[in-house]
């Protein structure tokens, strides 16, 4: 998938690394002691090769390299002025934060470093005859060692490793059959198990507890620790480039990094640096659901995944909503939806992976799209006024959010249109009396769904009768001085109520009788003047 160059002039020549190591944070430490100028770490970006930093120290040499807890470097080195082997922890940009010197270590010949979880240190005895398994303590204390007959190992490109079955995993050259083998020892008693493959650059334990063993001829054979071949990587993998290897290690998805020279096959030209390999994988499409309105901006990317990333996107089933389309090559579709609705469809991706039995060129993600009108946010009308028969009520509509383009008014009797009562204003007539009144507000835009405020219901009665004027209270009539009790007027035992008959028919009479008089004397007179 991609190189890149690992020459360069400062601090010291360096050309190619001879032990790798992948973090999970996705950095690449080598050390140099192969072929090349000598340094003690050097830490690269694992997607762009871009040198991130590098450090040297004239008076060593390493030998060995490790990862911390915390994925900080340890190299294994020989400090030439004192002649001990030391263990020392680098930060990122190569300050050193601790160093622990290896007790008794002036005259080992000390190749490759594994850390175990309590600190302890284990390395191999190269120099001694049977070869052997050296381990320290977290201070720095030997411990016996363990010897391991009938193997050797390289003093240069090699790799120690320890697995999670509490095994040191590493490759040697076995002098019984004459050939490499990869080898599991018991760090406590050497017993050892080993499973061959012809001609062994380097082992490098990767994800997943698996093992890398890089082959001189560039191929690189994944196992598991018991030794069964997982997968086999090609040297047609590295194409078009030839690959002279060194070393190799694994990053936590699958990507093999490979170290050594790369030799172009059109040109012949020579490059000491390293190669990434990334396992084929087809396309894997998750599928969604979204959510958008009518007239908004939308935009959604297909999250699909694939070494190499998928690049052809289609539709193949359904359809995308009327302003939505999808871009083929980016993956990606958006645009602003004109309709409302619930919007179903399926894309596909692909990589253009040639299918195996493992592998397919394709995968389908179901998707879909909810496209709602915009709302408004609506404040209800009220009536103001008094719901008199002849009085005027007003409707007052506070404004929405956003101010409708059409706002239509409408009062209704009894839940129904009154018809031609479309004003802010209305008189309540006799057909409304004893009924419910309200008034509705309906409003409307493009892009947002129509609504109906509805105000509080007024119930309409008659005006109030004027109020009859008051009756004249009667005065007690007073009684005849000196008469019994209950004789006269006031002491009939009745008010003057009961005596208004009588009263106006004595009027009556008066009247009466006062125009005859009147007329008798009329007549006299006329007769008198004849």
């Amino acid at each position: 998938m991609r190189s890149w160059d690992t020459t360069q002039s400062d601090p010291i020549t360096f050309l190619v690394p001879s032990t790798i190591l992948a973090t999970t944070g996705g950095e690449i430490y080598g050390i140099a002691n192969y072929s090349s100028g000598s340094s003690q770490a050097v830490i690269r970006d694992s997607d762009t090769g871009t040198r991130l930093a590098s450090w040297f120290n004239p008076d060593s040499y390493p030998t060995g390299l490790a990862l911390d807890p915390d994925q900080n470097p340890l190299v294994l080195e020989r400090n030439t002025a004192s002649g001990v082997w030391e263990v020392v922890a680098y930060s990122p940009t190569g300050s050193v934060l601790n160093t622990t010197v290896l007790e008794g270590s002036e005259s080992a010949n000390f190749v490759g470093l594994a850390l175990d979880d309590d600190g302890t240190i284990f390395t191999i005895e190269a120099a001694t005859a049977p070869t052997a398994i050296a381990s320290f303590t977290s201070a720095g204390a030997a411990r016996p060692v363990v010897p391991l007959p009938d193997l050797q190992v390289s003093g240069a490109a090699f790799n120690l490793n320890l697995a999670s079955d509490g095994m040191l995993h590493f490759a040697a050259y076995d002098t019984l059959t004459g050939g490499s083998v990869l080898v599991t020892a018991d760090p406590a008693s050497g017993d050892l198990t080993s499973t061959p493959i012809p001609d062994i650059a380097q082992t490098t334990l990767g994800p997943g507890d698996r093992l890398f063993t890089l082959q001189y001829d560039s191929t690189v054979v994944i196992t598991g620790l018991d030794g069964t071949i997982v997968e086999t990587i090609p040297p047609s993998a590295y194409a078009p480039w030839i690959v002279s290897p060194i070393g190799v290690t694994a990053a936590p998805d699958g990507t093999v990094f490979v170290s050594g020279y790369a030799s172009d096959s059109a040109t012949g030209n020579t490059i000491p640096g390293i190669t990434a390999l990334q396992p084929l994988r087809s396309p894997d499409v998750v599928g969604s659901q979204y959510s958008g309105l009518v007239c908004d901006e939308f935009s959604a990317t297909v999250q699909a995944t694939g070494t190499p990333p998928p690049s052809f996107f289609e539709i193949v089933a359904g359809s995308l909503p009327p302003g939505i389309a999808l871009d083929g090559d980016a993956g990606t579709f958006g645009g602003v939806p004109s309709d409302e609705g619930s919007y179903s469809f399926s894309i596909r991706a692909l990589n253009g992976v040639s299918p195996t039995p493992d592998t397919t060129t394709e995968d389908i993600g179901e998707y879909t799209i909810e496209v709602s009108l915009k709302s408004f946010v609506s404040v209800d009308p009220t009536i103001v006024g008094t719901p008199l028969v002849g009085s005027e009520l007003t409707a007052e509509t506070p404004e929405w959010v956003p101010a409708p383009t059409v706002r239509l008014l409408q009062w209704l009797r009894d839940g129904q249109p009154i018809p031609g009562a479309t004003g802010n204003t209305y008189t309540a007539t006799e057909a409304d009396l004893d009924h419910d009144l309200r008034v509705t507000v309906t409003g409307s835009s493009e892009c947002y769904e129509t609504i109906t405020a509805t105000s509080a219901a007024v119930r309409v009665v008659a005006p109030s009768s004027p109020s009859p004027s008051p009756s004249p209270t009667p005065s007690t009539v007073p009684t005849t001085p000196g008469a019994a009790p209950g004789t006269g007027l006031a002491g009939t035992g009745s008010d003057l109520e009961a005596l208004r008959p009588f009263l106006a028919l004595a009027l009556s009479a008066v009247l009466v009788g006062t125009a005859l008089l009147v007329a008798s004397a009329v007549r006299r007179r006329y007769i008198d003047h004849r």
